[in-house]
């Protein structure tokens, strides 16, 4: 370039910037896209933890990647998390279960894991007995997913059970009347009720005949209807509660009837079942049917629905993960009274 070619654009620039203020760059060019194996998913357990008071096992998986879960990933093979025990001593694996992401979670943020940046948490079934272990979630452990990253999706956390756990927790598996026929006023219920009693729970259930003053007893209560009031077969004095008695008559019926109590009662191991008849020779409280139900109404029927009620621990002794799931019912038919 000739000298004065060279001071007329020296001109021409120094006045552009005398005018704009600043210096002219040169246009900007699009970014250049990623290559595809960087746009992909990245699966990986970010939390590991027990909820209370169920004692389950739950999981938290986000997707740390910049890239969508593929479009019909939820249909397609199964993306199975493997849960397993891990005891570092031996470096050895206990397998406990597994879980396919396939399926609805429980909770999700900002889209799940079908999006970047989003997170799924998923409940297993897996209660654990042992106050602290080890716990190892390793997520789509068949590889169903391509994934930016491959080396990440082992998590080994320190677990700490909760719950069902680390208390016991009964509940009435299977309640029977064993009368052929419906019920007829005045029948005798001694030796007519079964109960099957189960401990959902990892911890042992005290029973009465080993633990007197920390067992468990089980009250039977006939009401007319699906609805009773709470500890109906307890009564509060100076902050204790103590049982009421089976009617010293039990000629009239009185809604919400307390009808039989097992008192002597068993341990019950964790996930451990007993169970019971309710028999005078075996030391059980148990009254015949009421004769007469003035309070009831028959309508035109010759027989009337009724409901046994049983209820597990009603004084509260054992220290259970859940107290709500105590109460189980069936139904019972009742033929009209002659007199009515």
């Amino acid at each position: 370039m000739k000298r004065k070619e060279f001071l007329v654009s020296f001109m021409v620039l120094l006045i552009i910037i005398i005018i704009t203020g600043c210096i002219p760059l040169p246009p900007l060019l699009p970014p250049s896209p990623l290559p595809p194996q960087y746009n992909q998913p990245d699966l990986e357990v970010v939390d590991i933890s027990c909820v209370s008071p169920e004692g389950i096992l739950s999981f938290t998986v986000e997707n740390v990647g910049i890239g969508s879960m593929p479009n019909d990933w939820r249909t397609g093979p199964e993306v199975v998390v493997k849960i397993f025990s891990y005891l570092a001593e031996l470096e050895l694996d206990f397998p406990l279960e597994q879980v396919a992401l396939n399926e609805p979670a429980v909770s999700s943020s900002d889209g799940g894991i079908d999006q970047p940046g989003g997170t799924s948490t998923y409940n297993t079934d897996i209660v654990i007995g042992d106050s602290y272990i080890t716990a190892k979630v390793v997520v789509d452990y068949s590889d169903q997913i391509n994934e930016l990253d491959e080396e990440n999706n082992t998590k080994l956390q320190a677990y700490f059970s909760c719950g069902r756990g680390i208390l016991p927790d009964l509940v009435v598996e299977e309640l029977w009347v064993l009368f052929s026929e419906d019920l007829i006023p005045g029948d005798d219920l001694n030796n007519q009720i079964t109960i099957e009693i189960k401990n959902l729970g990892k911890r042992f259930a005290y029973g009465t005949e080993s633990y007197p003053n920390q067992g468990y007893i089980i009250d039977f209560v006939l009401s007319s209807d699906e609805n009773i009031p709470d500890n109906p077969t307890v009564f509060y004095f100076d902050e204790t509660l103590f049982s009421i008695s089976l009617p010293t008559s039990y000629w009239y019926y009185q809604e919400d009837m307390l009808v039989g109590r097992i008192s002597l009662t068993e341990d019950v191991a964790g996930d451990g079942e007993v169970g019971y008849t309710l028999a005078r020779y075996l030391g059980g409280e148990v009254i015949n049917l009421p004769r007469e139900f003035p309070t009831v109404e028959w309508g035109e029927n010759w027989k009337r629905a009724f409901y046994l009620y049983a209820i597990i621990d009603p004084l509260y002794k054992v220290e259970e993960a859940m107290k709500d799931n105590n109460i189980f019912h069936t139904p019972v038919y009742i033929e009209r009274p002659l007199n009515y």
